[in-house]
């Protein structure tokens, strides 16, 4: 199989932000290096870990966003670490740096300098608010990215004495690096013809509120504020409930129908189950006398499932075209009969723990130029030797010296 990146070398000094834009690149066959200065990047430090034991070597978290990559440790802002950061700098297609301190300073090192070393090398920056603002030092996490760029105002129950909702984990993160995916992918087509690498800026704050739907262009266009609605998309005026309680104690997603076949296999699915009430009566068959009456089809729907199991009205709703699905807990993920369908979990043995690890697995399923997992995220430092021997003609006495002075 082919893999669309193989021929791309990556350098990457990123730590939460830029992370999952290397896992992205280093499935699709990229080989990325993690430069991580000698005591580890930050997100080593992050929780949970494998059998609750921290330590540089465990993070669940790291594991996630850093497989199919390569570590080795150098500090950057020591001369000598800086001046073997240049010759690095000579065969690399690809810089991540996410603007963030990760026990060193942030790059130092300008785009031009790097156009000086290698005019083709990409340098793909990640920041809170963009590069070019003098504020770009500007102070940040996941909660603060999301709350600053618009998401968090939207997410949340439809009681607004509670306080927005934060999605779980590197919400943030994932969106920007989502991003500065695609910004760096288009670097390289557009480099293909010129043979000249960019400067991609990319601000977090900017990713963040290209994905509040229609929060920003309702205040923008119509200078309305949407409000926080529970379990449904923020609007402006509150609309009608979705998400129900079922008999087993779980919660289920619905729709009412608007095509009016689906809406009469519905009828005839109430209808066996004594549930259909008034819904069958003739005036239910234009879609705009629904529409008037959501609120008493709802109650009606929201009664049947109430009297039912979320895994039924999940299969028989989609058996008759309607999109209805039950709200699953993460752990439900692990037996989840499509994600098992598609192999989406994929287990990695790792030989320094001696231990199988399954982990969530590809993005996506492209037939020609697959998504694979092929190792686990590195130890730190664990390919010193081979990634400075072979780029660099360092020896096993050059690097022990440079550990001494702890520059790797």
């Amino acid at each position: 199989m082919t893999k669309i990146f193989e021929n791309i070398t990556i350098l990457e000094l990123s730590d939460s932000a830029g992370e999952y834009t290397g896992k992205l690149f280093a499935g699709m066959g990229a080989h990325v290096i993690k430069v991580e200065p000698p005591k580890g990047s930050k997100s080593r430090k992050v929780g949970p870990f494998y059998q609750n034991i921290p330590n540089l070597n465990s993070s669940l978290k790291f594991f996630q966003n850093n497989i199919n990559k390569d570590s080795i440790t150098l500090d950057i802002t020591k001369q000598t670490g800086f001046d073997i950061f240049l010759q690095l700098l000579q065969s690399i297609d690809i810089v991540i740096e996410d603007g963030q301190k990760i026990g060193q300073e942030n790059l130092p090192i300008s785009f031009k300098d790097i156009q000086n070393i290698n005019k083709s090398t990409i340098l793909l920056s990640l920041s809170p608010l963009g590069k070019t603002l003098e504020s770009e030092n500007f102070s940040t996490n996941d909660f603060i990215n999301l709350a600053y760029g618009g998401p968090l105002w939207s997410c949340g129950y439809d009681d607004h004495s509670i306080p927005p909702m934060k999605p779980y984990q590197d919400a943030s993160y994932h969106i920007s690096g989502h991003y500065a995916f695609m910004g760096a992918m288009l670097a390289l087509m557009e480099r293909t013809k010129t043979n000249t690498g960019q400067h991609i800026d990319l601000s977090i704050h900017e990713a963040c509120h290209n994905t509040t739907e229609a929060a920003m262009p309702a205040y923008y266009y119509n200078n309305r504020k949407v409000g926080r609605l529970t379990g449904r998309h923020a609007a402006p005026a509150k609309t009608i409930p979705v998400v129900f309680k079922t008999k087993d104690a779980k919660w289920c997603f619905i729709r009412i129908p608007a095509n009016t076949n689906t809406w009469n296999k519905l009828i005839e699915w109430l209808k066996e189950n004594e549930m259909e009430k008034d819904l069958g009566e003739p005036e239910y068959q234009e879609l705009s006398f629904r529409q008037e009456n959501a609120q008493h089809i709802t109650d009606i729907l929201e009664e049947f499932c109430g009297n039912n199991n979320a895994n039924y009205l999940f299969h028989k709703a989609q058996e008759i075209d309607m999109v209805w699905a039950p709200v699953i807990a993460p752990y439900e993920s692990l037996t989840n009969e499509h994600l098992e369908e598609r192999k989406y979990f994929t287990k990695i043995y790792h030989p320094e723990l001696n231990e199988t690890i399954q982990y969530p697995g590809r993005p996506y399923l492209f037939s020609k130029t697959p998504f694979e997992i092929t190792t686990p995220a590195p130890s730190l430092g664990k390919d010193n030797s081979r990634i400075y021997g072979n780029l660099l003609g360092l020896t096993k006495e050059n690097l022990t010296l440079l550990k001494q002075a702890h520059v790797v």
